[in-house]
């Protein structure tokens, strides 16, 4: 399953259970149900709430391996930071910008309508990539993570990003040679006109791919605020109600 079918069934769960589930939760459940949208909404609707919450915390135990998959957030760890630059967007506005924010409480501010958004999922991010090839060899350039691949000049497969860096802490070029990606728009693909449905939806990163076009390739959902840092663990017995009992047909409905 495509990172993007799956991010939009975290971004429907989080809209229908947004008081109740964050994002991160919402898709720890998802997997847990095998990314099955129907089954893990029946789960929730004929749990009870205290359950579904220790599910969710037993599966939380998981993230130390995740962790250990994000370099930047390891090497924030091994110093010792509390802090992490982090990608935000406005879709309203066009704007993306990137904030060092608590690891804790990773909010800002859009600068035109002063909105206050959460940051780029991380497996959603674009800007300036490091890709490693298994050939060994490790190269970067414009890419968006788990959505547009650059190919190895090297060997000619064509890896995903493993890392996004603003691009202000682009590398220096090693060579001259000029970008590549799969998406259907980038000026260095040779675009075929075979796409399939999936490759259409690829969009190049590159900035001058973007002259013209929007800028923000992921929209940044708004922030809730909760009063806490921790409210996501508080008991979660007095938000249910009757407005969650719902099918899944009314609630594309309702999403549209």
């Amino acid at each position: 399953m495509a990172d993007i079918q799956r991010q939009a069934k975290v971004s429907t769960l989080h809209k229908l259970y947004g008081d109740r589930y964050n994002q991160a939760e919402a898709t720890c459940l998802l997997k847990h149900h095998d990314w099955d949208e129907r089954e893990t909404i029946n789960f929730i609707q004929e749990s009870e709430p205290r359950d579904v919450r220790k599910l969710i915390q037993r599966l939380s135990g998981n993230e130390t391996s995740e962790i250990q998959k994000d370099e930047d957030l390891v090497r924030s760890v091994t110093k010792g930071l509390t802090t992490d630059m982090r990608q935000f967007s406005c879709s309203p506005c066009d704007q993306v910008w990137w904030r060092t924010v608590p690891i804790n409480k990773p909010v800002s501010k859009c600068k035109l309508c002063k909105t206050k958004y959460d940051p780029v999922p991380k497996e959603m991010m674009w800007g300036w990539a490091i890709f490693k090839c298994e050939c060994g060899k490790e190269f970067s350039g414009f890419g968006q993570m788990g959505v547009t691949r650059s190919e190895c000049y090297q060997c000619g497969l064509s890896p995903y990003p493993s890392t996004i860096r603003p691009p202000n802490r682009r590398r220096t070029p090693k060579s001259k040679l000029k970008h590549k990606c799969d998406a259907p728009d980038c000026p260095g693909c040779g675009h075929s006109g075979n796409d399939t449905e999936e490759d259409m939806v690829k969009k190049c990163v590159h900035p001058r791919s973007r002259v013209g076009k929007p800028k923000v390739m992921f929209s940044s959902e708004a922030h809730v605020s909760t009063g806490s840092t921790i409210s996501s663990f508080r008991d979660q017995d007095e938000l249910c109600s009757a407005m969650y009992n719902t099918s899944l047909s009314s609630i594309r409905e309702n999403l549209k």
